[in-house]
């Protein structure tokens, strides 16, 4: 009786997030990342029956997300509300720009006629991009969210909250490949990750549950050393409920540095773009480049007055927003590793 209740009281003790072990799991998973510090990626993304084509390609500051769909997918997801307005699905098709200063955002959309037009602005800072990049690891991230096993562990370590790292079992199996299984929770959540240490700790699956219903599974595939510098998954799938997404990544370069003409929006003719952040209205361009932006005393821009907008409202764990470019209508209609051998994991000495 005693032997039982002394298990169970253990069983109950969390795990100390300052534990060498845990450590090791935290440096080798930022050090994965960080050694991955520039490149580029073609890719395709499928959600439901749309398939999009996807290129990444990012170098400190400065990174380039496409997401482009066809525009026929694009007209098969939208529903009709009106007379002349249509609500959009789960299908997005975009391109971002950003230095870490500026965000440019590049919406596509089809007309009623079915032709695809462009809906572009410029915003403050890289929250835009951050919140709809999607790729392994959020590698480039300026910004990384949720789903990061380091990020989580230094919660633990801090004590924000009721944010606490519940368990750990160094033994633990996904299928057939060996992980460490971390276990996070909150006040009626929970947040799991499989590690496979042989590839510095990068995830094999991660799960996010709570108590109210509700689940999100993120599973890597396919981890192969690029670059000679690190670990990279190229296969990345998302199910929440019964939507699924899949991120295949086709080509990646983790050698080369991208060009500097990689950081550059090109559209099928000049047009005019909105500067959220510094109220400005810029003069016509076909091709733009965030480091040669006019100032506010140059004869290619115009200061206009425009509303600053809301502060965003919170997110939850795990999840992503999406802020829905309002401005440029108004303003537009108003003014024309690191390898296995490379990280030594520190293991208990007691362990079997």
């Amino acid at each position: 009786m005693i032997v039982a209740q002394m298990v169970m009281f253990l069983l109950c003790v969390d795990v100390n997030p300052n534990d060498p072990f845990v450590a090791a799991i935290n440096t080798a998973y930022d050090a994965n990342r960080s050694t991955l510090s520039y490149g580029s990626a073609h890719f395709t993304f499928t959600i439901g029956r749309s398939v999009a084509n996807g290129f990444y390609a990012y170098d400190g500051t400065n990174a380039r997300y496409d997401l482009l769909v066809s525009v026929e997918d694009l007209i098969a997801d939208r529903v009709k509300t009106g007379p002349n307005s249509w609500a959009t699905g789960p299908v997005r098709s975009y391109r971002l720009l950003t230095d870490g200063q500026a965000t440019l955002e590049d919406t596509h959309f089809p007309n009623n006629d079915g032709i695809l037009t462009y809906q572009a602005q410029i915003e403050a800072g890289a929250d835009q991009f951050s919140r709809n990049l999607l790729f392994p690891l959020d590698l480039g991230n300026p910004r990384p969210g949720d789903w990061h096993v380091s990020k989580d562990i230094e919660l633990a370590r801090k004590g924000s909250g009721a944010w606490k790292l519940e368990s750990l079992d160094e033994h633990a199996k996904l299928d057939t490949t060996n992980v460490v299984l971390l276990t996070f929770s909150d006040k009626g959540f929970r947040r799991q990750y499989w590690l496979d240490l042989a590839k510095s700790a990068v995830p094999v699956r991660i799960v996010d549950t709570a108590d109210a219903g509700g689940r999100i599974q993120i599973d890597y595939g396919d981890i192969r050393w690029v670059g000679n510098k690190g670990w990279l998954p190229f296969r990345y799938t998302i199910q929440t409920g019964s939507l699924a997404k899949e991120l295949v990544v086709q080509t990646a370069d983790f050698e080369a540095r991208p060009s500097t003409a990689v950081f550059q929006l090109e559209f099928p003719e000049a047009l005019k773009i909105v500067d959220v952040g510094r109220k400005l209205l810029y003069d016509p361009k076909q091709v733009w480049d965030l480091s040669d932006l006019a100032g506010r005393s140059s004869a290619r821009s115009t200061p206009i007055g425009i509303p600053d907008p809301l502060p965003a409202a919170p997110v939850m764990p795990g999840e992503r927003t999406r802020v829905i470019p309002w401005v440029t209508a108004l303003v537009v209609c108003g003014i024309v590793l690191l390898g296995s051998g490379a990280i030594v994991f520190w293991r208990r000495r007691n362990a079997f």
